[in-house]
């Protein structure tokens, strides 16, 4: 399969929006949103979603996503997104929430403050987040991080499994954890690999491992990446 076959997703990235959080990998000096778009377009990621701990900024995802419109020569897209640290048994339990990118202005507002009342850096309630991004009506879903970076339990998010799409583990590994949902569940969720990279400058050595077979000439919709993401 050559490049020209299939495009890189990323739905795990973080900018210096993060920092916000106390998350001290992300640089201290902002880059340019044209420098991040430059560097995901040279790996040939075609969507992606910056995830920052605990913040939604949409100032920042409306400046790439009217750099990503002047673009000529290919197709990407640009989904919003946040990683939560949620409230778990296990210490550093993350879960990422990607949302249709079909969202106008007053949409995105109501986004943007509403991660900001329900995000918790203790931990937020996976199940209240849920519940309450159901009833602002969000069109979204989850992606526990159940052996990569983050320490998910299944006990953390047995209440919203309809939500969850894919569970995120360390690459080409079958970890307990990973094993376990399988079992429990009798649901084989695809697996991802994301690449969390925090600093965008060193995303040659951290990039996504997450493949979606649409090729370069068209965009990828939020229902693709709901069913046709693989490693």
């Amino acid at each position: 399969m050559t490049k020209e076959d299939y495009q890189l997703v990323d739905l795990h990235l973080h900018s210096h929006h993060s920092r916000h959080a106390g998350e001290k990998q992300t640089p201290k000096s902002a880059y340019s949103a044209d420098y991040y778009l430059t560097q995901l377009k040279k790996h040939n990621v075609g969507a992606f979603s910056f995830t920052d701990h605990d913040v939604f900024t949409e100032l920042f995802y409306l400046e790439l996503k009217g750099l990503i419109e002047r673009i000529k020569d290919r197709k990407i897209t640009i989904f919003p997104g946040v990683e939560f640290r949620i409230r778990s048994i296990n210490p550093k339990a993350d879960c990422n929430f990607i949302f249709n990118n079909d969202l106008d202005l007053a949409r995105l507002e109501k986004l943007k403050l509403l991660v900001r009342e329900l995000q918790n850096k203790q931990g937020a309630d996976l199940n209240l987040l849920v519940k309450e991004f159901k009833k602002a009506e969000f069109d979204f879903f989850i992606i526990p991080d159940v052996g990569k970076s983050g320490k998910c339990s299944f006990e953390d998010f047995e209440n919203v499994l309809a939500d969850v799409r894919y569970v995120e583990v360390n690459q080409g590994k079958e970890n307990r954890l990973s094993k376990a949902i399988k079992s429990r569940l009798n649901n084989d969720y695809k697996q991802v690999f994301f690449s969390d990279c925090h600093d965008i400058k060193k995303y040659d050595k951290y990039c996504s491992k997450t493949k979606i077979k649409i090729p370069k000439d068209q965009l990828i919709t939020f229902e693709d990446l709901k069913t046709q993401l693989y490693l």
